[in-house]
């Protein structure tokens, strides 16, 4: 891997992990903080519902939110492909699925972050709806929640599985054994919400601690690419890393 690809895919894993962090921070107190019903994942007219009462406050932090983890995917799209580049040397071909498939995930991701723009805007337009409207509005943001399921479980089922493969072509890489660690246990908990959430959406609720688990994946990807000496060093890399 060259030096500038090695920088850029540091900054864009550390950013990509940092901002999904921040946003995740941002997005979920005002879900927290309403009845159960919202946390239903099959019952998305409760979430409008919510959306609709929330504070002033609480909107602004979703405009932030809302957007900052939206923006923010081509920058994991990049520490993917910085990824493949210093392990592309070894086990190329497991290099490569990997990479066809974490990249492929971001597709699904973003079409399940759009539509939190979608439930935003119905929340704001439910509170001042009468009974039809409402209900009509209701059943929209239905819609897009069974898009947007549809599109979380595919970006888990791929994004688990390329992660699979990144771990095994981390075998007799330069990379440290604690981050391919991790890589397993990023993938479990992708595969595992995917499995569920095709159960039972009610049990959906895993995709969250997912997330979370990736963002520091991608943190972590971030300062080992940073740290990453070139070919011709890597033996004393590996040395001081283990």
């Amino acid at each position: 891997m060259k030096e500038p690809e090695r920088r850029i895919g540091s900054i864009a894993g550390i950013a990509y992990g940092a901002t999904l962090l921040l946003a995740l921070v941002l997005i979920t107190p005002p879900f927290l903080g309403g009845p159960p019903d919202t946390l239903d994942p099959s019952n998305a007219e409760a979430r409008v519902r919510l959306i609709a009462g929330l504070s002033a406050t609480n909107i602004a932090l979703l405009r932030i939110g809302f957007p900052l983890e939206f923006l923010n995917v081509p920058l994991v799209i990049v520490a993917f492909v910085a990824l493949y580049r210093g392990l592309a040397e070894g086990k190329r071909f497991f290099a490569l699925v990997a990479l066809t498939s974490a990249v492929s995930s971001a597709a699904f991701l973003l079409i399940g972050h759009f539509q939190r723009f979608l439930v935003l805007d119905l929340g704001q337009r439910y509170g001042a709806a009468d009974a039809v409207h409402k209900a009509g509005l209701g059943a929209v943001a239905v819609l897009g929640e069974n898009l947007t399921q549809s599109a979380d479980m595919a970006f888990n089922v791929l994004l688990g599985t390329g992660l699979v493969f990144f771990a095994l072509a981390m075998r007799s890489s330069s990379f440290p054994r604690w981050l391919r660690i991790w890589t397993w246990v990023a993938a479990g908990f992708s595969l595992a919400s995917a499995l569920l959430s095709a159960i039972d959406w009610r049990l959906g609720f895993v995709s969250l601690p997912a997330l979370v688990v990736f963002a520091g994946w991608t943190l972590a990807l971030g300062f080992v690419l940073r740290r990453l000496a070139p070919p011709g060093d890597r033996d004393d890399l590996e040395a001081r890393v283990r």
